[in-house]
Formats: C-alpha cells, structure tokens, sequence
C-alpha cells in the first residue's frame, strides 16, 4: 500500500500537482468531514503549514474539500439512484440545494443535467 501511495505521489508531481496536495486529497476522499485543523493533524502538520502549503499550490482548503465533494457526489449519482438530497447528506452538503450550487458553480451544469448525460454514455 505504501509503494501505491508513493507512486500516487509521483504521478501527481509529473501532473503538475504538489505532493503535499494530492495526501490532502487521499485525506478528503477518505473523510469528507474532516476540518481544516484535523486534516493538518492527520498529514503531520499546523494548520497554518497546510494553508501555506496549500496556498503554494494554489489552492485552499475549502476549494479541494468541495472538489472532493462534488467527485464524491458524481460517483454517487452513477452508482445509484438516490436522490440529490439524500447525496448531499452523504457528502457533507447541507441541502440538496447546497450541493446543486456547489455542483453548478464546479461542473457548469447542474447535478441532474450531469447524470442525464452520464448515464446515457
């Protein structure tokens, strides 16, 4: 497992994403409820070092956790036919509304308009 992090690691350098992103990324797809404290906790640092560091990866915490978010919701959407509201709980949404914003705002379509054509592939 190690050796399959390690090389997730690397992929994710020669993609053009920082190491220290891509272990906040395994981090938030394993829970999507973790905060921004228990996530530097987890990864072996300060808060403020995960915000630096995020930062110098031009990204923030808030912006990888709703990424996330919206990859766990589409996964969700494929592999069942629960309805949005019931999706956003399961991802950490407040509403179905919620996630429906947070999904236009990331995807530029709504979360039905996604699955429609997702399913239809």
């Amino acid at each position: 497992m190690a050796f399959c992090t390690e090389l997730d690691g690397m992929f994710a350098e020669v993609a053009g994403t920082p190491q220290f992103v891509n272990a906040l990324r395994v981090k938030l797809a394993a829970d999507l409820t973790v905060t921004l404290d228990g996530a530097a906790r987890a990864l072996g640092v300060s808060s403020r070092t995960l915000q630096r560091r995020l930062h110098d990866g031009d990204t923030t915490f808030q912006r990888e956790l709703e990424a996330e978010r919206v990859r766990a919701a589409k996964r969700l959407m494929l592999e069942t036919d629960a309805k949005l509201d019931a999706i956003a709980r399961d991802v950490g949404c407040a509403s179905g509304t919620h996630l429906a914003a947070l999904f236009r705002r990331l995807e530029n379509c709504s979360p039905r308009e996604w699955r429609r054509t997702e399913k239809s592939r």
